[in-house]
């Protein structure tokens, strides 16, 4: 197992190995691959307002969905919520991690980018933009693809990119 922190605000990236032949009968297996991105973890100020960005306007799932609304209520010093496209816990996830006295600051945060590939990033940034959520870069293409970026509930970059067509 591989541990990497980004600017003291990326809690983890990790990378894990698959157990193969040595796994245990009905032993949860991770990923689908033998080595791949498992999941990102973010500290945020506030659960319930990242998670309601992360779901409602970049359209993530959470992998827990009783978990999910189990963190969000509780008053725990530590929580976390996995979310990813498709809801699966075998694909990589962004963990949105909760723990007392931990809160980011907005430049370490901006320093610390999420990238999600969509069809349309001129309609993701449009509906982020329309809910109160700062705009650092409206839809621009460049290089073959189209980008734009916003700032989460506590200032995370995130990215929207789209090939462009013939790119």
């Amino acid at each position: 197992m591989k541990l990497k922190s980004l600017s003291g605000v990326l809690a983890a990236i990790v990378v894990l190995a698959a157990a193969g032949a040595h796994a245990k009968e009905g032993a949860m297996r991770l990923g689908t691959k033998p080595e791949e991105l498992i999941a990102v973890k973010i500290t945020v100020g506030d659960l319930a307002k990242s998670y309601d960005f992360y779901t409602r306007l970049v359209g993530l799932k959470p992998t827990d969905p009783e978990g999910a609304a189990a963190a969000r209520a509780s008053t725990a010093d530590f929580v976390e919520v996995g979310l990813n496209p498709s809801g699966s816990r075998r694909d990589p996830t962004i963990l949105l991690i909760r723990r007392k006295g931990d809160v980011p600051d907005r430049a370490s945060a901006r320093r610390t980018w999420v990238a999600f590939k969509t069809p349309d990033v001129a309609a993701a940034v449009s509906r982020i933009k329309a809910e109160g959520f700062e705009v650092r870069n409206e839809a621009t293409p460049h290089g073959g693809l189209t980008f734009g970026i916003v700032y989460d509930p506590d200032g995370y970059t995130v990215e929207f990119l789209a090939e462009n067509d013939g790119g």
